[in-house]
């Protein structure tokens, strides 16, 4: 630290600047510092003289109030009027009689008492029943048992030849308080036992009030006070007196500032001309040091310019001017080198890792990032076999690295328990290559997870399609066979019971060929729709027409329940398309119900739909049994179909709808390749609807979709 100091003061610049300043500075202190104090002292005496005077005015209020209220007491008790109609009990008219003094005195509460404590009447505010059972020793009453405290002052005279007395009271409240503050133009606030009971502030207020001397300095809302506290009654009760000190103290602050301004303007400008003066005597110095830090930060392109009459300063200038153009040429050509090894490093999309001998990472590429989700801070220096490790195997990722020439497939547990299958080549490294000078070993990687998963996923479709022609090919198949071995000897009965089977088999590829046609157009962006005017009616006729065999097969029945006439439902709609959605419903629906089960169709109108459709076109809210709900203008149908099925699972109904998600059968059957649904929520989207799964009550599953009419 000593070192350091004593090369910043041997600089000669810095000497003259900051002997300069320093005189300057101290010549400031000594005029300017004594004016600030003596400034702040003389505005805070005026503001606490304001505040003291104040006091006074209030404990003069006070005291006026006081006598105000005794007289009104004398003047009230001496009035015949008064007497009269405590001796005639006449209740209604005293009432009006004491209510017109209350207004014309402007008290706040009234009161005429038994000599033994009893209320006669009252006017005005409520007043404590104790007021006319205790004996007023001091002009004060707390009722304590409000919270806050509600203070009285309060005057008593007795009625002269009557058991009467009158007591009139002025509350001490916020309004109290306010019309002190109206008054003196200071903050008022009336606290008993260092309660707050009264006050004129807006903000709520607590200030400390144990003070020895009675002033007190608060901050309340950002803004300063200067207050006096001056008992009124007793030690008890005392008022407040606060004035709002935030002028004061911008004036000071103000006033302060100035001085300091015009303080920091000379030592400004001294310093201005100290470091001018240093400037014109050190300037060759100050360049060449300038220059030596910018080649220390690696900036290489401003030449080193120096103006002086100094021999030897001027040649230094030329000898590092020399030294920075070689420099910059060397840095140049290696920045350049650098540059195109990390743009092919980033260009390749494949992950390269570089391992030392003792198998820890010493390279980590832009490719090796994206795939495995790690930077190359975190793993540099790590082991390989720590960052990569494989699943399904005790071996160590080391273990697996092929020979030079040779690609292997490996499977990978990543950060967040992330599987990815990885194809790795490997590479031996120079010694050179590697830090230290040991033989290492170059990794490349590409991840193939996702054209594992599809070739997996072909797999399963092309084997699932097959069966799914297989089936009804076999049965057309022996149909036919049979009807050419047996035509001759079948009659017309039995040749029709033939050909159900046969018929069934056609609808089933039928519907099989029109799914992946639909779904072969949607991921080719194909997909259409022809909307016209369309009669409901037909649309369900026509399906259930196509889908009866099915039904005939399995013995089930199929019931449709309306809410209103279908003969009435228009809709603009492509029917072609609509028949298909219904068909696969009800395939579905009777292929996963029982033999000899019932199938529901449910068709009633919506105002408007009952929810928007969740992800996957997956919904809960059940229709209800009879018409539907809402209130909106657009008029919606929805037709819902239900089975007495197994159901679905909770956590499966936002899943099917996708494409390749099958149905779930408890007999281990499995129908369809999956495309089912996936065309019947594209359908009825296209044409503005949407489409949901819930469960039937009873058991079973519930499908639906609403259209607009």
């Amino acid at each position: 630290m000593k070192l350091a100091w004593f090369k910043v003061w041997s600089n000669l610049s810095t000497r003259i600047t900051v002997s300069l300043i320093g005189l300057v500075l101290l010549t400031a202190l000594a005029v300017g510092a004594p004016a600030i104090i003596l400034l702040r002292h003389q505005l805070n005496e005026q503001a606490w003289l304001q505040v003291r005077q104040t006091s006074q005015i209030t404990q003069a209020l006070y005291a006026a109030k006081k006598s105000q209220l005794a007289s009104l007491a004398t003047l009230t008790a001496q009035r015949p009027t008064l007497a009269r109609l405590l001796e005639q009990s006449d209740q209604s008219h005293l009432l009006a009689y004491l209510h017109t003094l209350q207004l014309g005195t402007r008290l706040d509460g009234l009161l005429i008492c038994t000599l033994t404590g009893d209320i006669v009447a009252e006017v005005g505010q409520p007043m404590p029943s104790a007021i006319c059972q205790a004996t007023l020793v001091s002009p004060i009453f707390v009722d304590s048992q409000l919270t806050p405290p509600h203070v009285w002052l309060l005057a008593r005279h007795d009625i002269v030849d009557l058991s009467y007395k009158v007591v009139v009271g002025a509350a001490l409240d916020n309004y109290f308080t306010q019309q002190l503050g109206e008054q003196t133009g200071l903050q008022q606030t009336l606290f008993w036992q260092k309660v707050i009971v009264a006050t004129n502030f807006k903000q709520p207020f607590n200030p400390d009030i144990t003070s020895d001397n009675g002033n007190l300095c608060f901050n309340l809302a950002d803004i300063p006070y200067y207050a006096t506290l001056t008992p009124l009654e007793s030690p008890d009760l005392a008022m407040l007196v606060a004035l709002d000190v935030s002028q004061i103290a911008m004036t000071q602050q103000q006033l302060s500032g100035w001085l300091i301004a015009v303080m920091v303007t000379i030592i400004t400008l001294s310093s201005v001309i100290g470091i001018g003066l240093a400037h014109q005597i050190s300037r060759p110095l100050a360049r060449l040091e300038d220059a030596a830090a910018h080649f220390s930060q690696g900036q290489l392109d401003t030449p080193v310019k120096v103006k002086t009459h100094l021999r030897e300063v001027l040649l230094l200038a030329q000898t590092i001017e020399l030294a920075r153009t070689k420099l910059k040429h060397n840095l140049n050509e290696l920045r350049a080198e650098k540059e195109w090894s990390e743009n092919l490093l980033r260009a390749i999309v494949e992950g390269i890792v570089t391992l030392d001998a003792n198998g820890r990472i010493t390279f980590f590429s832009h490719g090796a990032e994206r795939i495995t989700g790690w930077s190359a801070v975190e793993v540099m220096g790590r082991l390989g076999d720590e960052l990569f490790i494989l699943l399904d195997t005790p071996e160590l990722f080391s273990q697996l690295i092929p020979p030079p020439g040779r690609r292997r497939k490996v499977t990978l547990k990543l950060e967040g328990e992330q599987a990815v299958i990885l194809a790795i080549t490997g590479a031996h490294l120079l010694p050179s290559a590697v830090k230290g000078g040991e033989r290492g070993v170059a990794i490349v990687f590409r991840d193939i997870s996702e054209e594992e998963a599809v070739h997996r996923l072909l797999s399963d479709f092309l084997a699932n399609i097959t069966h799914e022609f297989r089936t009804p090919l076999s049965a057309l198949n022996a149909s036919l066979e049979l009807l050419l071995d047996e035509a001759e000897d079948l009659s017309a009965v039995e040749m029709r019971e033939l050909l159900k089977p046969t018929h069934l088999s056609l609808i089933s590829l039928q519907t099989l060929i029109d799914n992946l046609l639909e779904t072969s157009s949607i991921e080719a962006g194909r997909f259409t729709i022809r909307p016209r005017p369309t009669q409901l009616h037909q649309i369900l006729t026509e399906a259930i027409h196509i889908i009866q065999p099915l039904l005939e097969r399995r013995r089930q029945t199929l019931t449709i329940a309306e809410s209103l006439s279908l003969t009435e439902l228009n809709l603009m709609a492509d029917p072609t398309r609509l028949v298909q959605v219904l068909v696969n419903l009800l395939s579905n629906a009777s292929k996963y119900s029982p033999l000899g089960s019932e199938i529901n169709v449910w068709v009633e109108e919506q105002l408007p739909p009952l929810a928007p459709p969740m992800s996957g076109g997956n919904q809960v809210q059940l229709p209800p049994d009879v018409g539907g709900a809402g209130g909106g203008k657009q008029r919606w149908v929805r037709i819902s179909v239900a089975d007495q099925g197994s159901g679905i699972p909770m956590a499966e109904q936002g899943q099917l709808f996708r494409r390749f998600v099958r149905l779930h059968n408890p007999n281990g059957e499995q129908y369809g390749v999956g495309l089912g649904l996936y065309v019947v929520k594209t359908i009825v989207e296209a044409h503005g609807g949407q489409v949901g799964v819930a469960d039937r009550p009873g058991g079973g599953a519930l499908f639906w979709f609403e259209l607009p009419l």
